[in-house]
């Protein structure tokens, strides 16, 4: 059959592949699995896959529909792929799942996708680019059986991937600054912490910033010099702003840097002073954060605000397509907290990092908010999230 979408050819990062990868396997596979805090496959608790839409960038409404096989020889099924209603294409879907396969393992092994064969395939099929428009919220719609109310249901979802090297979840961006007044500093304790500098590149800022937080007679107070991000940040939530700027500069001198480690800290210094009902403020606003990053917030352009979706679509290292609700979304916010860490940017490309410097009368210190995906997962006490 001719291709369909024209001679445009796919690129993009292996974020941008994975997209196509999850809608393939959605298809391939009657169940989608719900996941547990730890990203695992829940056993009993999954929905049937029934057919998958997206619109694509010039408008054309893509349909495809799961049909199940009538044949006693054959109980794989197809699926059936129509554009604006209109039926253009019948395909079995085991051709789906060598198609995801394979895109899987390119992802996988940093090879992002092939355009000249994973492309061909997705033209086929009607795709004419890897993610869905921008003004779409979600990155497709699935219309799922759900045999708990029993009832089939059409539900919005975002696209994470975890396939292949280890993801930031927020990047070093030239607008995710945090800079620190220091109250109280003065030429001499600026030059104490200024003066060092370990061999190592990033060791002395993580030095410098324990420093700082012990000359400094009360807490570094932190403020956010891009007017952008500093919004999107109140969207998150009202104190998302302080918690994710105290957690990012006491998280820099806690071993491993993981964020449950600095949300203890936090709850225990308390350096916002705030009433101790406010405490779990720190929680909640550094955990809005980590929401709003992998879904869409970037710290230099304006954001709107949550994407308005039913529910969320991890794609696994295990090549496995796993769902959390919106319902439970405190399972999959539990998830990131247990795989981050607050990295300590490259200072090469990053002049401010660790640098203590005057402005109009008053100190202030920088550091550059750089959240990490961490494999492994936090080895904490477990009763950390049951509060």
């Amino acid at each position: 059959m001719a291709s369909r979408g024209g001679d445009a050819g796919f690129s993009g990062n292996a974020g941008e592949w994975a997209e196509p990868f999850v809608l393939m396997h959605l298809l391939a596979n009657n169940n989608l699995y719900y996941a547990d805090s730890d990203c695992n496959r829940i056993e009993h608790s999954s929905v049937v896959v029934d057919s998958v839409y997206r619109t694509e960038t010039d408008g054309t409404e893509l349909a495809l529909i799961v049909i199940k096989s009538t044949s006693m020889e054959d109980d794989d099924g197809s699926v059936l792929v129509l554009e604006n209603g209109k039926g253009v294409e019948m395909l079995p879907k085991s051709v789906f799942k060598e198609h995801a396969h394979a895109l899987f393992e390119n992802i996988r092994d940093n090879k992002e996708g092939d355009d000249s064969t994973d492309g061909a395939f997705l033209r086929r099929i009607g795709l004419q680019s890897l993610k869905a428009p921008s003004s779409a919220k979600e990155d497709l719609v699935a219309k799922v059986y759900d045999g708990f109310v029993g009832a089939m249901l059409a539900r919005r979802y975002s696209i994470k991937s975890l396939i292949g090297a280890n993801p930031s979840l927020s990047n070093a961006s030239g607008k995710a600054y945090f800079d620190y007044e220091l109250v109280g500093f003065d030429e001499w304790k600026c030059a104490e912490v200024m003066s060092i500098t370990p061999e190592n590149e990033r060791s002395w800022v993580v030095e410098r910033t324990r420093r700082v937080i012990e000359l400094c007679p009360t807490p570094p107070v932190p403020l956010v010099p891009s007017k952008v991000f500093e919004r999107n940040l109140r969207k998150c939530y009202w104190r998302t702003l302080e918690a994710v700027g105290y957690g990012l500069l006491y998280g820099q001198v806690i071993k491993g840097k993981r964020l449950p480690d600095a949300i203890l800290e936090l709850e225990g210094e308390n350096p916002g002073g705030w009433d101790d009902e406010e405490i779990e403020d720190y929680d909640f606003g550094i955990r809005k954060y980590l929401w709003a990053i992998v879904f869409g917030m970037d710290p230099g352009t304006p954001w709107k605000g949550p994407d308005v979706v039913d529910g969320y679509l991890i794609a696994t290292k295990n090549e496995e397509v796993l769902a959390y609700q919106v319902s439970r979304q405190k399972d999959f916010e539990d998830y990131l907290l247990k795989h981050s860490s607050f990295d300590t940017p490259s200072t090469r490309r990053n002049e401010r990092v660790g640098v203590v410097r005057r402005e109009g009368g008053r100190w202030y210190y920088s550091l550059q908010c750089v959240v990490k995906f961490q494999p492994k997962s936090w080895d904490g006490d477990r009763s950390f999230f049951d509060r």
